[in-house]
């Protein structure tokens, strides 16, 4: 599996379920305690790349429809990288995303957005969510929630394939992710999940 996850509070790793992982971010506080986040073991030192995965919120502050759970990518190390999540809480119902970035294992808002999804639309628990990260050298970075645009967020580190999920800590969360893939925009995809 190779699949490598750090500062997720009470440790349990990443654990094998039919065709999906879990991971469990159990304990500490956001922002203090950060981001949990699960390192690839597949990547491309590309900077012209696709990322796929599709992301599952099971539970967070012991419902389903509470948590922030997305994509690293761009990542140098394992505290320091770009990110992406999605946002589901009833306090930022009009909310879909928040982009930044980890700065030597610091949660980083400089030039981040945040904002809604596509009308009508808005992040739901227990749904499965189609997340594309694509990166091009001498254009924007551009994520996409269910094929749909969302946002070109501003980068913070080199463009790379080295990639993973976040999920906050502080939430007790348990997401779900499956299917994740990095591919270069030059030849075939690279299988995670």
């Amino acid at each position: 599996m190779g699949y490598t996850p750090r500062g997720c509070g009470r440790d349990h790793g990443v654990v094998r379920r039919q065709d999906y992982l879990v991971v469990l971010a159990e304990g500490g506080r956001f922002p203090g305690d950060g981001l949990c986040r699960v390192a690839a073991p597949l990547s491309d030192d590309s900077g012209n790349y696709n990322l796929h995965v599709l992301l599952y919120n099971h539970r967070g502050n012991g419902t389903t429809h509470y948590g922030n759970f997305g994509v690293l990518y761009n990542m140098a190390d394992r505290d320091n990288f770009d990110f992406v999540l999605l946002v589901l809480r009833p306090s930022a119902q009009w909310r879909c995303y928040q982009t930044g970035a980890m700065i030597d294992g610091r949660v980083d808002w400089f030039g981040s957005y945040t904002g809604p999804c596509a009308a009508g639309t808005r992040i739901r628990g227990a749904t499965w969510y189609n997340v594309t990260v694509t990166s091009r050298i001498y254009r924007n970075t551009t994520v996409l929630l269910d094929g749909q645009p969302i946002v070109q967020p501003i980068i913070r580190h080199q463009r790379r394939g080295h990639v993973g999920v976040v999920v906050t800590n502080g939430w007790d969360n348990t997401v779900y992710f499956k299917q994740l893939a990095v591919r270069k925009t030059t030849s075939g995809r690279r299988h995670l999940v």
